[in-house]
């Protein structure tokens, strides 16, 4: 009876921790897994109802019901997909707090001898960056370019790109000590680029009707989409 199982969980929940930790020792060692590389991803999921008080609240719906109460869910996994521990926050956490969590209670909880935390850029705040550097772990993390203050600095490096996708191109630079991995998708470029012409044009032939124009003008192609690793 499903019901039987219900009532398990807040014994479950309560014991979760060590659950976990020694799930994940006897797996490593009858498979063989390192945690020298964990990623940390987080989703969230509504309630039709109210939901518990002390989590269920109003946020960024991934699951865009932003009418519905929600908590959010993070998981580690290994570099493989094998989970290792999850939390369950308030809906209305961001990604970053959540991120916070992992560095200073989960990882913890397992014996890591060297591990890269690898992040997106909805994880990415100065306090983040800051506790990474003071735990001395490795970390991998997305950068908005545009807006990092460096980031200027770091697009007028010099070096050549390479390519490592038939639409994909890399390079690697180094500034202030920290290490920066530029990615330029030239699909996307050129995808924008069409749909800038093909807007502009619009406008040209729409004004040109008018007599003000008489040719329209191409944009220019060296537009790149910029991701920085650091």
């Amino acid at each position: 009876q499903p019901q039987h199982f219900y009532r398990t969980l807040d014994l479950l929940a309560g014991n979760k921790d060590r659950i976990e930790t020694a799930l994940f020792e006897k797996a490593r060692d009858l498979f063989t897994i390192d945690l020298d590389l964990v990623l940390w991803d987080t989703t969230s999921t509504y309630f039709e109802g109210n939901g518990p008080d002390e989590i269920a609240s109003f946020g960024l719906s991934k699951d865009h019901r932003p009418d519905r109460v929600q908590v959010m869910v993070g998981v580690l996994m290994t570099r493989d997909g094998y989970p290792v521990a999850h939390e369950v926050f308030p809906g209305n956490t961001a990604d970053v707090n959540t991120f916070k969590t992992v560095l200073r209670s989960v990882l913890k909880r397992f014996s890591v001898k060297r591990c890269v935390i690898v992040g997106d850029r909805g994880m990415i705040s100065k306090s983040t960056v800051r506790e990474l550097e003071e735990s001395g772990l490795e970390y991998i993390l997305g950068l908005r370019m545009r807006r990092d203050k460096d980031g200027d600095r770091v697009l007028q490096t010099r070096g050549r790109y390479r390519v490592v996708e038939d639409n994909l191109q890399v390079k690697e630079t180094s500034v202030d000590g920290k290490r920066y991995i530029l990615c330029c998708a030239t699909s996307s470029a050129t995808t924008r680029t069409r749909r800038k012409d093909r807007s502009r044009r619009g406008s040209m032939s729409s004004s040109n009707s008018k007599g003000r124009y008489k040719q329209a003008s191409n944009p220019s192609s060296k537009t790149g989409s910029i991701a920085g690793f650091c």
